[in-house]
């Protein structure tokens, strides 16, 4: 009796998700909001066909641009006419914000594909799950929870 092998070629996965977010805005300007996405697959991935919502996907933020590569992170910016680039320093998607940017008491983030398949989602409407407004500190995901720390934008976030 002989055996019958099936090769599958490997496909590489890809997840995009929701890492850091400075809802508060940066120590120089309250508009300097940005959102950081952090790719946990092996593929690199084209953001260009993914959009970010808020409001549970009701309101557009901003189209993405760009790509993430395998365990990158992509930063999205906020400009405004006062703060044009909250950090110069790293590429990334940057725009104006769509609704009036980002809450302070809290958003339903949404990152759909353009199919409107969602890929991720933030679910803070009863209160951003951590960040500080008066020290600047953002929202980070380490180990499992959402924590306030010294953000680190475009790189490992403070305990990992």
């Amino acid at each position: 009796m002989s055996a019958i092998i099936f090769s599958l070629p490997r496909i590489s996965s890809a997840e995009v998700l929701f890492n850091e977010i400075a809802w508060m805005g940066t120590p120089e300007s309250q508009y300097g909001e940005w959102l950081e996405l952090y790719n946990d697959g092996s593929g690199l991935v084209s953001l260009g066909e993914l959009t970010l919502y808020e409001k549970g996907g009701e309101i557009k933020i901003i189209d993405l641009s760009g790509d993430i590569s395998a365990k990158g992170f992509h930063i999205i910016k906020r400009s405004t006419p006062s703060t044009t680039d909250p950090i110069p320093t790293i590429s990334g998607t940057l725009g104006p914000f769509g609704g009036s940017g980002l809450s302070n008491s809290g958003e339903f983030l949404v990152l759909k594909d353009k199919n409107g398949a969602i890929v991720d989602s933030l679910d803070a409407t009863s209160g951003w799950l951590a960040g500080s407004s008066q020290t600047k500190e953002t929202m980070q995901f380490v180990d499992g929870s959402w924590i306030t720390a010294t953000g680190t934008p475009g790189v490992k976030n403070v305990l990992q």
